[in-house]
């Protein structure tokens, strides 16, 4: 009788840490899953502005070009008399440039910031054992 006693207690405890392994495990599960969630949000934030630093990009050269080509027409112009709509139509172009790396610039701010984030994201699932 006390045998069968112990072999029910020892039944009893087992059931019970199994279960506990499980609420773990299903806590974790849990875990990983939002963790998994916040990366992938992170991942297309880091693509979104990824993609807006690229159109910078290319808005930033053709600004750039298109004020070459006003160097230019200025220094033909200046040889024959400057022009001073061409010399104003510049400095807006050069404005415009400044602006557009200053917005360059904080975009490529974002983007390490959403790269760290998406780096701790990553550490963290890394260590999130199931």
């Amino acid at each position: 009788m006390e045998m069968m006693d112990a072999v029910e207690l020892e039944k009893q405890k087992h059931n019970n840490t199994r279960m506990e392994a499980l609420q773990r495990l299903a806590k974790l599960e849990t875990t990983n899953a939002d963790l998994a969630r916040s990366l992938a949000t992170a991942q297309k934030r880091l693509e979104v502005e990824i993609n807006r630093v690229a159109d910078l990009r290319r808005q930033i050269e053709l600004e750039e070009a298109a004020h070459e080509e006003l160097k230019r027409r200025i220094a033909s112009n200046h040889q024959s008399g400057t022009n001073l709509n061409q010399l104003a139509a510049s400095k807006g172009i050069e404005f415009g440039c400044e602006i557009l790396e200053a917005e360059y610039s904080l975009v490529a701010d974002k983007i390490g910031q959403l790269q760290d984030k998406a780096s701790f994201l990553s550490y963290s699932l890394s260590f999130c054992p199931l």
